[in-house]
């Protein structure tokens, strides 16, 4: 949330707080929706860190890169990954001089919706690439989500998505604890914070669109051709020309997921009657077993990430305070502080 506009996120100094990134918890509503507990009734916010964006579902993942593509050198680099069903685009946010042209009606069957909730840019971003890609198989969730939304105007579709629990609760799984009790809720979260926004890139009956919930509708990039991802990145590199030097921004692709790749391939090999100890299988394997290896590290991590740590440092300042230890470790510190910045100044 920011002051000037509730559906934007924001960024401060240190680190990313964008609002509602969403790529593995909306994509793990292909399976059973997770048993969690929705402590506000609202869509949660939590940092912009790569694994957050690491799903496992049975379909699809979002590969992550956090590079500052400053020109897209390394655009060829995210693009390895074809076929691509869709780009997430995050950037700081300004309002443009000149209002961009969207489309006088919207293509019947492509689904878009006006940003209505707060911290839900992530969530629509997501959410505009998947349920407007026909080949990608949705569970019931986001199925019945597809159909009962389907005669729904912009704004009714956005008003749908931040009031669908079943989506804001594994959304709200990955948020990180908020600290209601020690805020001093008389002042603005984020006051003069920049703002970050995601919008989404996609291919659809043959064009290219740029999908803004903040916009009143699509925009048209024009005709696919044979390589959509030109189209994309042409517009993405105007964007970031626009920024005027800003590097804070991240580029993401939904891609399939290595490990169901792997696991075909290996499938097709051991169908031809080739030996389980050949090269081949033992590579393909080996692979395998890599991927599954990171993908319980990114559990692991998130894990930790959405672990709420601070009951266990309060307690273990309270101990320190009763064995006569904190006032010391403080002065120490301090005394550290100060010499740092006696230093820096020299």
């Amino acid at each position: 949330m920011t002051a000037n506009n509730p559906c934007l996120t924001s960024c401060g100094q240190t680190r990313f707080d964008l609002g509602a990134n969403v790529a593995k918890y909306l994509l793990e509503l292909y399976k059973d929706p997770l048993e969690t507990v929705d402590i506000s009734g609202r869509h949660q916010s939590f940092v912009d860190e790569p694994e957050v964006f690491r799903c496992d579902p049975q379909k699809l993942h979002v590969h992550y890169r956090n590079d500052a593509l400053a020109h897209l050198q390394q655009f060829d680099i995210i693009t390895e990954r074809r076929p691509i069903k869709g780009l997430i685009f995050l950037f700081k946010w300004t309002q443009d001089p000149e209002p961009r042209e969207t489309v006088a009606e919207i293509p019947e069957d492509l689904f878009f919706a006006h940003q209505i909730t707060e911290n839900a840019c992530a969530t629509q971003a997501i959410l505009s690439i998947i349920l407007n890609c026909p080949d990608i198989e949705l569970g019931p969730t986001l199925t019945d989500f597809k159909t009962f939304t389907k005669d729904f105007d912009s704004k009714l579709k956005g008003e749908a998505i931040g009031h669908t629990e079943s989506i804001r609760k594994v959304h709200n799984s990955f948020a990180r604890p908020e600290l209601y009790d020690m805020m001093d809720k008389s002042k603005p979260r984020y006051g003069t914070e920049d703002a970050f926004h995601f919008i989404s890139y996609i291919p659809f009956n043959g064009r290219v669109y740029e999908l803004d919930g903040l916009r009143k509708g699509p925009i048209d990039l024009g005709a696919a051709a044979e390589d959509w991802l030109a189209v994309a990145r042409s517009a993405i590199q105007k964007r970031i020309e626009a920024l005027h030097g800003e590097i804070r921004f991240n580029l993401m692709a939904v891609v399939k997921d290595r490990r169901k790749i792997l696991s075909e391939q290996l499938t097709e090999l051991l169908k031809t009657g080739i030996n389980d100890d050949s090269y081949l299988v033992s590579e393909l394997t080996a692979k395998l077993y890599s991927e599954e290896k990171k993908f319980e590290r990114y559990s692991r991590e998130n894990s930790y990430r959405k672990h709420n740590f601070v009951p266990f440092f309060i307690n273990s300042l309270r101990l320190l305070a009763q064995r006569g230890e904190l006032e010391g470790l403080v002065a120490a510190a301090k005394d550290k502080a100060n010499r740092r910045a006696k230093d820096n100044l020299q």
